[in-house]
Protein backbone atom coordinates (compact mmCIF):
# COMPACT_ATOMS: atom_id res chain seq x y z
CA UNK A 1 0.00 0.00 0.00
CA UNK A 2 2.86 2.63 0.99
CA UNK A 3 4.49 1.55 -2.26
CA UNK A 4 1.94 1.83 -4.47
CA UNK A 5 1.33 5.60 -2.49
CA UNK A 6 5.00 6.34 -3.34
CA UNK A 7 4.92 5.31 -6.87
CA UNK A 8 1.29 6.94 -7.65
CA UNK A 9 3.38 10.24 -5.92
CA UNK A 10 6.16 9.79 -8.57
CA UNK A 11 4.03 9.82 -11.17
CA UNK A 12 2.34 12.54 -10.60
CA UNK A 13 5.44 14.54 -10.42
CA UNK A 14 6.97 13.17 -13.59
CA UNK A 15 3.24 14.14 -15.51
CA UNK A 16 3.47 17.87 -13.73
CA UNK A 17 7.32 18.22 -15.12
CA UNK A 18 6.26 16.87 -18.43
CA UNK A 19 3.32 19.45 -18.69
CA UNK A 20 5.60 22.31 -17.37
CA UNK A 21 7.86 21.45 -20.36
CA UNK A 22 5.04 21.05 -22.99
CA UNK A 23 4.09 24.55 -21.90
CA UNK A 24 7.24 25.74 -21.81
CA UNK A 25 8.25 24.38 -25.39
CA UNK A 26 4.57 25.33 -26.64
CA UNK A 27 5.43 29.07 -25.91
CA UNK A 28 8.92 29.30 -26.96
CA UNK A 29 6.79 27.79 -30.26
CA UNK A 30 4.40 30.28 -30.30
CA UNK A 31 7.10 33.14 -29.66
CA UNK A 32 9.40 32.41 -33.08
CA UNK A 33 6.63 31.63 -34.93
CA UNK A 34 5.30 35.36 -34.09
CA UNK A 35 8.52 36.67 -34.93
CA UNK A 36 9.16 34.62 -37.78
CA UNK A 37 5.41 36.58 -39.02
CA UNK A 38 6.85 39.98 -38.02
CA UNK A 39 9.89 39.73 -40.21
CA UNK A 40 8.62 40.81 -43.73
CA UNK A 41 6.61 42.97 -41.76
CA UNK A 42 10.05 44.70 -40.18
CA UNK A 43 12.09 44.61 -43.45
CA UNK A 44 9.45 46.53 -45.11
CA UNK A 45 8.85 49.25 -43.08
CA UNK A 46 13.36 49.55 -42.78
CA UNK A 47 12.63 49.48 -47.07
CA UNK A 48 10.15 51.75 -47.21
CA UNK A 49 12.53 54.53 -44.40
CA UNK A 50 15.95 53.17 -46.67
CA UNK A 51 13.66 54.35 -49.96
CA UNK A 52 12.41 57.80 -48.45
CA UNK A 53 15.58 58.70 -47.62
CA UNK A 54 17.73 57.74 -50.49
CA UNK A 55 14.91 59.55 -52.64
CA UNK A 56 15.15 62.59 -50.50
CA UNK A 57 19.23 62.57 -50.81
CA UNK A 58 19.09 62.15 -54.44
CA UNK A 59 16.54 65.04 -55.25
CA UNK A 60 19.00 67.15 -53.29
CA UNK A 61 21.86 65.94 -55.18
CA UNK A 62 20.15 66.78 -58.61
CA UNK A 63 18.89 70.43 -57.47
CA UNK A 64 22.43 70.76 -55.77
CA UNK A 65 24.35 69.35 -58.99
CA UNK A 66 22.31 71.18 -61.67
CA UNK A 67 21.68 74.30 -60.03
CA UNK A 68 17.92 73.58 -61.46
CA UNK A 69 16.15 75.84 -58.85
CA UNK A 70 18.27 78.70 -59.27
CA UNK A 71 18.55 79.03 -63.04
CA UNK A 72 15.62 77.17 -64.77
CA UNK A 73 13.13 78.68 -62.32
CA UNK A 74 11.73 75.02 -61.04
CA UNK A 75 10.42 75.76 -57.84
CA UNK A 76 12.17 72.85 -55.04
CA UNK A 77 9.88 72.71 -51.91
CA UNK A 78 12.29 74.19 -49.52
CA UNK A 79 11.25 71.56 -46.90
CA UNK A 80 12.26 69.15 -49.17
CA UNK A 81 16.00 70.32 -49.30
CA UNK A 82 16.22 70.79 -45.55
CA UNK A 83 15.27 67.06 -44.62
CA UNK A 84 17.83 66.27 -47.50
CA UNK A 85 20.46 68.12 -46.12
CA UNK A 86 19.54 66.95 -42.34
CA UNK A 87 20.66 63.62 -43.63
CA UNK A 88 24.00 64.62 -44.45
CA UNK A 89 24.60 67.01 -41.56
CA UNK A 90 25.00 70.02 -43.11
CA UNK A 91 22.68 71.92 -41.29
CA UNK A 92 24.12 74.93 -39.22
CA UNK A 93 22.20 77.05 -36.68
CA UNK A 94 22.55 80.08 -34.12
CA UNK A 95 18.87 81.50 -33.39
CA UNK A 96 21.08 83.89 -31.27
CA UNK A 97 22.40 85.05 -34.38
CA UNK A 98 19.82 85.29 -36.48
CA UNK A 99 21.37 82.39 -38.13
CA UNK A 100 18.49 79.34 -39.32
CA UNK A 101 19.06 76.52 -41.51
CA UNK A 102 22.05 77.66 -43.17
CA UNK A 103 24.58 75.28 -45.17
CA UNK A 104 27.56 74.08 -43.40
CA UNK A 105 30.57 73.01 -45.91
CA UNK A 106 33.70 71.30 -43.74
CA UNK A 107 36.85 70.68 -45.62
CA UNK A 108 38.67 68.14 -43.67
CA UNK A 109 41.91 68.16 -45.78
CA UNK A 110 42.40 72.09 -45.74
CA UNK A 111 40.89 72.38 -42.18
CA UNK A 112 38.31 74.75 -42.35
CA UNK A 113 34.78 75.56 -41.82
CA UNK A 114 32.33 77.66 -43.44
CA UNK A 115 28.49 78.24 -43.74
CA UNK A 116 26.25 80.06 -45.78
CA UNK A 117 22.75 81.06 -46.49
CA UNK A 118 21.07 78.79 -48.46
CA UNK A 119 20.36 81.13 -51.27
CA UNK A 120 23.93 82.05 -51.84
CA UNK A 121 25.05 79.34 -54.53
CA UNK A 122 28.14 77.72 -54.59
CA UNK A 123 30.39 78.33 -57.26
CA UNK A 124 31.78 76.06 -60.09
CA UNK A 125 35.10 77.64 -60.24
CA UNK A 126 37.39 74.54 -59.44
CA UNK A 127 40.47 77.12 -59.06
CA UNK A 128 39.03 77.94 -55.72
CA UNK A 129 39.20 75.56 -52.61
CA UNK A 130 35.45 76.82 -52.21
CA UNK A 131 33.22 79.74 -53.76
CA UNK A 132 29.86 80.75 -53.14
CA UNK A 133 27.88 83.99 -54.93
CA UNK A 134 25.45 86.34 -53.78
CA UNK A 135 22.94 87.58 -57.06
CA UNK A 136 21.07 90.67 -56.84
CA UNK A 137 17.88 88.71 -57.85
CA UNK A 138 16.90 85.06 -57.10
CA UNK A 139 14.79 84.82 -60.10
CA UNK A 140 17.94 83.60 -62.25
CA UNK A 141 21.36 83.19 -61.57
CA UNK A 142 21.52 85.34 -64.71
CA UNK A 143 21.31 88.78 -62.43
CA UNK A 144 24.35 90.63 -61.84
CA UNK A 145 26.50 89.58 -58.67
CA UNK A 146 25.93 91.58 -55.43
CA UNK A 147 28.76 89.58 -53.68
CA UNK A 148 31.01 86.62 -53.54
CA UNK A 149 33.48 84.79 -51.50
CA UNK A 150 36.37 82.31 -52.48
CA UNK A 151 38.92 80.47 -50.37
CA UNK A 152 42.42 79.64 -51.87
CA UNK A 153 45.59 77.54 -50.99
CA UNK A 154 48.31 80.12 -51.68
CA UNK A 155 51.89 79.72 -52.10
CA UNK A 156 54.33 80.21 -49.47
CA UNK A 157 58.20 79.50 -51.31
CA UNK A 158 59.95 81.91 -49.12
CA UNK A 159 58.54 80.64 -45.82
CA UNK A 160 57.67 83.67 -44.50
CA UNK A 161 55.90 83.87 -41.46
CA UNK A 162 51.89 84.90 -41.85
CA UNK A 163 52.50 88.66 -41.13
CA UNK A 164 55.31 88.94 -43.79
CA UNK A 165 53.03 86.93 -45.98
CA UNK A 166 50.06 88.95 -45.84
CA UNK A 167 51.56 92.07 -46.32
CA UNK A 168 53.43 90.70 -49.55
CA UNK A 169 50.55 89.00 -50.90
CA UNK A 170 48.09 91.81 -50.02
CA UNK A 171 50.63 94.59 -51.43
CA UNK A 172 49.90 96.72 -47.98
CA UNK A 173 52.08 97.19 -44.88
CA UNK A 174 52.58 94.67 -42.33
CA UNK A 175 51.79 97.92 -39.98
CA UNK A 176 48.38 98.38 -41.93
CA UNK A 177 46.65 94.86 -41.46
CA UNK A 178 44.69 93.46 -38.36
CA UNK A 179 45.95 90.71 -36.45
CA UNK A 180 43.08 88.80 -34.87
CA UNK A 181 42.71 85.33 -33.40
CA UNK A 182 40.12 83.14 -34.86
CA UNK A 183 39.35 80.32 -32.08
CA UNK A 184 42.92 79.38 -31.13
CA UNK A 185 44.57 80.22 -34.52
CA UNK A 186 45.80 83.75 -35.50
CA UNK A 187 44.70 85.56 -38.81
CA UNK A 188 45.75 88.47 -40.58
CA UNK A 189 42.94 90.49 -41.88
CA UNK A 190 43.31 93.86 -44.81
CA UNK A 191 40.04 95.02 -43.82
CA UNK A 192 37.54 96.57 -46.70
CA UNK A 193 40.10 97.65 -49.53
CA UNK A 194 39.47 99.02 -53.08
CA UNK A 195 41.14 97.65 -56.07
CA UNK A 196 42.41 100.36 -59.13
CA UNK A 197 39.08 99.94 -60.81
CA UNK A 198 37.12 101.01 -57.51
CA UNK A 199 35.66 97.58 -56.75
CA UNK A 200 35.49 96.67 -52.97
CA UNK A 201 36.92 93.84 -51.11
CA UNK A 202 38.48 92.36 -48.18
CA UNK A 203 40.87 89.26 -47.72
CA UNK A 204 42.00 87.04 -44.62
CA UNK A 205 45.13 84.84 -44.09
CA UNK A 206 45.72 82.01 -41.90
CA UNK A 207 48.24 79.42 -41.66
CA UNK A 208 47.68 75.70 -41.00
CA UNK A 209 50.07 72.87 -40.70
CA UNK A 210 52.87 74.53 -43.23
CA UNK A 211 49.74 75.84 -45.95
CA UNK A 212 48.97 79.39 -46.17
CA UNK A 213 45.17 80.45 -46.42
CA UNK A 214 43.61 83.61 -47.94
CA UNK A 215 39.64 84.08 -47.87
CA UNK A 216 38.76 86.86 -50.02
CA UNK A 217 35.27 88.62 -49.93
CA UNK A 218 34.09 90.82 -52.74
CA UNK A 219 31.46 93.39 -52.75
CA UNK A 220 30.12 93.89 -56.28
CA UNK A 221 27.29 96.09 -55.33
CA UNK A 222 27.39 97.67 -51.62
CA UNK A 223 23.84 98.82 -51.59
CA UNK A 224 22.60 94.97 -51.14
CA UNK A 225 22.07 95.70 -47.70
CA UNK A 226 21.33 91.92 -47.48
CA UNK A 227 23.93 90.56 -49.45
CA UNK A 228 26.27 92.83 -46.94
CA UNK A 229 24.84 91.52 -43.71
CA UNK A 230 25.27 87.59 -45.16
CA UNK A 231 29.31 88.28 -45.51
CA UNK A 232 29.39 89.62 -41.99
CA UNK A 233 27.79 86.94 -40.77
CA UNK A 234 29.33 84.46 -42.71
CA UNK A 235 33.23 85.60 -41.63
CA UNK A 236 32.10 85.54 -38.51
CA UNK A 237 31.08 82.10 -38.56
CA UNK A 238 34.66 80.89 -40.54
CA UNK A 239 36.03 78.52 -38.15
CA UNK A 240 39.93 76.95 -38.76
CA UNK A 241 39.79 73.57 -37.65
Amino acid sequence: MRQTFFHELSELEKREKEEKKERVELYLRSRSAALRDSLPLISIILIVIFSIGAAMYAVYLFVDLTRINDVANVHVTSNLKLAARNLQGNVFNDPEKGIVNWMLHRDQQNGFEIAHPENWIMGSDSSHLFEIKKYNSQRSANESLAAIIHIDELENPQGLALVEFAAEESKFTASSLKKETLGEKEIIRTGKRRDDSGLAYSKIYWQREGKNYCLKVVYYNQNNKEAEKDLNKIVSELKIL
